[in-house]
């Protein structure tokens, strides 16, 4: 029997693998014994909807004792501050403009400097490693377990270091991923080397060998786990089913806006009224015919719309990624059945692309500008990801009113605009595609164990 340890810090790690085919390919297997580490006020349900006789959901350790101290902040910012980007540059720019110190920014900007040296963010992960023993908090389940292999889900989270330090300790492999395709370039500073690194997409290999310093052969690449079932048909639902549950008309073509992404993550800001307002009055103007506008909310948006239409259908499921099997399952048949997709910089434009559905990137923030701090046009010109994504010429980038409407207009009438971007885009920052990321996950931590 070959007992593994897989952390789950938050509902999107419980959406990736706890309801992906990850937890249910390991329950097919025998000699596997899944010991599962998710938040501890959801202990219970968890353990009601994933437990069995080889998957044994526990709590994870209170980090608070240990992760609050001034020097482990001030290391974590230290770290951040050291991955080598122009997001990273950009964003040192918002904090000061927000408020910090002249002197804090130029210290954030040295430290930046030095984060282009390998020699500096090896340092970094030495000083991690030895000085920190702030690990020992795992240390009764390793005691209690003995696992034969660790998966760190999120390595960019506390609870995923301290577990992957612990392993480390105790010889025992570990497997580290990061949570999204994003986190390479504007999160995560790789503080402790995995045995074995994957990665969502190919892109993403080339990342983990520049900023991560991963060697190429500790690097694969494993797909995205949330998007195994997005190409199955048993997941797929007829346009009038769809439109029954979302209250809208299927007889006519949907453009889809799904709100979030830099601006709600970045800038908190959660005023998409505008954007809504100007599809509505081209509709009343005649400009945009025959269509039902719907607007789904990024699971992190609290606060209602500025402005609501009675025209337009607003949907809020998966609020704070706490997403069930159906919520995906309309999801998928939300993205299928759009005709045009509108984001404002989010992982929902390569959502989009996995059905090959038009993408409009409003790239404005509505009828008031914000100042350069929030402005999100700004942001999306020095984002890294985001300005790969869009070297793609997969999507039509707007900055304006008149702009939105004639990418909006163009793509209904022509849906094929930017196809070929779209495929680089998909073969770039989506595949692999095939359902297989969980399993390859599962395959990838037994074949550590070996």
């Amino acid at each position: 029997m070959r007992t593994l340890f897989i952390n789950t810090p938050s509902s999107l790690e419980i959406k990736n693998w706890m309801l992906g085919d990850f937890h249910k390919l390991a329950k097919e297997r025998k000699d596997v014994r899944l010991i599962v580490f998710v938040e501890q006020n959801k202990l219970e349900a968890h353990r009601k909807s994933f437990a069995h006789e080889r998957c044994i959901i526990e709590p994870m350790p209170d980090m608070r004792a240990t992760q609050n101290s001034r020097l482990k902040e001030i290391f974590r910012i230290i770290s951040w501050c050291s991955i080598p980007t122009e997001t990273i540059w950009i964003r040192q720019n918002y904090t000061r403009l927000d408020g910090g110190s002249f002197l804090a920014l130029l210290a954030k900007r040295a430290v930046w400097v030095l984060g282009h040296m390998k020699v500096w963010r090896e340092f970094l992960r030495f000083a991690e490693y030895w000085f920190f023993y702030d690990d020992f908090v795992w240390k009764k389940y390793f005691d209690h377990y003995r696992p034969d292999a660790v998966f760190a889900t999120s390595i960019i989270q506390e609870e995923d270091i301290t577990l992957a330090k612990q392993a480390r300790r105790r010889n025992i492999p570990v497997l580290g991923m990061a949570r999204s395709w994003d986190n390479l370039t504007s999160k995560l500073f790789l503080r402790l080397k995995p045995d074995l690194f994957l990665v969502q997409n190919r892109h993403m290999v080339a990342e983990a060998i520049e900023y991560a310093d991963m060697p190429k052969e500790r690097v694969a690449t494993a797909g995205f786990p949330q998007w195994d079932h997005y190409l199955n048909s048993q997941y797929h639902m007829p346009k009038e089913d769809t439109a029954r549950i979302i209250g809208t008309d299927s007889k006519k073509r949907w453009i889809t806006i799904f709100t979030g992404g830099l601006s709600t993550a970045t800038f908190r800001i959660q005023g998409y009224g505008d954007h809504i307002d100007m599809l509505g009055k081209a509709m009343e103007r005649g400009e945009i015919k025959n269509v039902a506008v719907i607007s789904k909310f990024h699971p992190l948006d609290e606060l209602p719309l500025l402005k609501k239409r009675s025209d337009v259908t607003i949907l809020h499921f998966g609020k704070g990624f706490n997403f069930s099997g159906e919520d995906i399952k309309l999801l998928i048949n939300l993205l299928r059945w759009s005709d045009v997709v509108v984001t404002f910089g989010s992982t929902m434009s390569l959502e989009a692309v996995i059905f090959d559905k038009p993408v409009v990137l409003a790239a404005f923030d509505g009828y008031k500008e914000q100042s350069y701090q929030k402005n999100l046009s700004i942001a999306l010109s020095h984002t890294t990801h985001y300005v790969e994504l869009q070297e793609t010429g997969g999507m039509w980038k707007v900055s304006s009113e008149k702009e939105l409407i004639t990418a909006v207009t163009g793509y209904l009438e022509n849906p094929k605009l930017h196809a070929e971007g779209r495929q680089k885009m998909r073969k770039e920052f989506i595949e692999p595609l095939d359902g297989g990321a969980g399993k390859r996950t599962l395959e990838a931590l037994l074949a550590l164990v070996k």
